[in-house]
């Protein structure tokens, strides 16, 4: 497991009634920095689905044309396995003893309406922020098990290129960011993820085919939208925390070392690829990589 999946998800589910029926990518999520020779920003969705997968040419072009390709954070093997490591529990307790007995069966029966073979049983070592950032997830990967999601296979594709990889963020700053919440808040945004996704099932839609059509529309300036129609958690103090550690923060990281990258790399190409939801809205990572001296090529 990388990066809790919701926050790549939930950055990417915006309100997108008129992108219903998209089978590609019609305008990708690719932003050509001012830079000489160019760089990339390239918006991913963490899921393994051949709509998302399959490449726009643009990207495609920019993606060979990239000296080193660099994600959120390392997809190797190793880092795979120390994620998977830090989301289990290391207090000696399971997770149907942490969580009350109402939020548990909920959990149970929304993994169970994902596919049969899902239950909370399964998870019964894991720590509540993990449930809660892989839920969006498995819906997709019960439907593809035999493909991994954008971002890793970019990551592979880079590698097995002869390409420099890499990731702008180490594995503990992530998992550091769900870590800063206590296990109280970790389960009120649990609770507002199966609120939200039972609000779903109630207009019979899937939440999962809601953000891949949303995505394949390319339309990641709406991002704002998302913060205030489908809220990560109900108490204002809390979303507004989440958002800070969430989002703000990230997206001021991401842009300081993409500009530390091209500034020490003279001469050499990137393509940085991270979550959608980070090139949207006022403070996006656009923003603070034009604050830090390096601007977005405009379309013309």
């Amino acid at each position: 497991m990388r990066c809790p999946a919701l926050l790549i998800l939930l950055l990417l589910t915006v309100p997108a009634a008129e992108a219903r029926g998209l089978d590609r990518v019609i305008r990708p999520a690719l932003i050509e920095l001012d830079t000489e020779p160019p760089s990339w920003l390239f918006g991913t969705i963490h899921l393994p689905d051949p709509r998302v997968t399959r490449l726009h040419p643009d990207v495609s072009s920019a993606f060979e044309r990239a000296d080193a390709v660099f994600t959120e954070i390392p997809m190797d093997p190793k880092s795979t396995v120390q994620m998977g490591l830090r989301s289990l529990r290391s207090d000696g307790r399971t997770l149907n003893e942490i969580l009350p007995r109402t939020t548990w069966q909920r959990l149970d029966e929304r993994l169970k309406r994902i596919h049969p073979q899902l239950e909370a049983k399964l998870f019964l070592p894991m720590k509540t922020w993990a449930v809660y950032g892989g839920l969006l997830l498995y819906e997709s990967q019960m439907q593809y098990p035999d493909l991994r999601p954008l971002d890793w296979q970019l990551y592979r594709k880079a590698a097995e290129a002869g390409k420099p990889v890499g990731g702008l963020e180490q594995l503990d700053e992530q998992v550091r960011v769900f870590e800063h919440f206590t296990e109280a808040e970790q389960q009120q945004m649990l609770l507002a993820l199966l609120d939200e996704m039972d609000r779903f099932d109630r207009r019979r839609e899937s939440i999962t085919e809601f953000m891949i059509q949303w995505y394949l529309s390319g339309d990641y300036m709406r991002f704002e939208e998302l913060l205030e129609s489908m809220p990560m958690a109900t108490d204002p103090a809390l979303r507004k925390e989440l958002e800070k550690q969430l989002v703000y923060d990230r997206n001021a990281r991401f842009a300081k070392r993409i500009a530390e990258k091209i500034r020490e790399n003279p001469g050499k190409s990137f393509f940085f690829a991270i979550g959608t939801g980070h090139l949207g809205g006022e403070r996006s990572t656009q923003f603070f990589l034009e604050e830090a001296g390096i601007g977005i090529r405009r379309e013309k």
